[in-house]
């Protein structure tokens, strides 16, 4: 896979942050601009297979988009994640013009974290909003905003520590919230005053 588009359109792509790509419809050969390649995590045209940053789950739903493109000319757009260590977790829009029967697909690929950032802080705010609007004390509280956070994260375990402090007692209370036990377990030590 060799870079083989035009340096100033490449100045364009770098100033408007978008990737231009191209396959060869009955090869499924790709050719990606510089942004490209950067969008995706990999140098410059190096590289057997494009899409190894892709996250696994990510992986086959590109494939199969990939292949309707090739297949069928349609004009798709698709939403996927990668892995950059640089960067971490990026999500990408695979976006592919309506090609017809011509031998050649063509698109664009741009980076859509911000905005996918955005809408998870949004819903995120709304459902913890509507979390501490029907809870009555600290711990449900507590409980509610674990299990949201570890949805909302994909995370498979949380937890909360507190400190709390009486006249004799200094006291750790947890709350947990793991994937095949929804419900938060309590747990309390207690250590006399000095202890700590």
């Amino acid at each position: 896979m060799h870079n083989q588009m035009p340096a100033q359109a490449d100045q364009i792509d770098e100033l408007a942050g978008l990737g231009r790509w191209s396959m060869e419809r009955h090869t499924s050969h790709m050719s990606l601009s510089p942004v490209a390649w950067r969008l995706l995590g990999l140098q410059n045209g190096t590289g057997s297979d494009v899409w190894t940053t892709v996250v696994t789950d990510d992986a086959e739903p590109l494939q199969a988009v990939l292949s309707a493109i090739s297949r069928d000319g349609a004009a798709l757009v698709h939403d996927f994640r990668t892995v950059d260590p640089g960067h971490g977790i990026r999500w990408l829009r695979l976006q592919a013009l309506a090609a017809g029967d011509l031998p050649v697909a063509t698109g664009i690929l741009t980076d859509i974290t911000a905005a996918k950032r955005a809408a998870t802080r949004e819903r995120f705010n709304f459902a913890l909003t509507q979390y501490l609007i029907g809870t009555d004390t600290f711990d449900d509280a507590v409980d509610k905003i674990l299990h949201l956070v570890c949805d909302e994260l994909g995370w498979e375990w949380g937890a909360f520590w507190a400190r709390k402090i009486t006249a004799q007692l200094k006291s750790c209370v947890a709350g947990t919230s793991g994937i095949n036990r929804m419900a938060t377990m309590r747990n309390s030590a207690a250590l006399q005053q000095g202890w700590w």
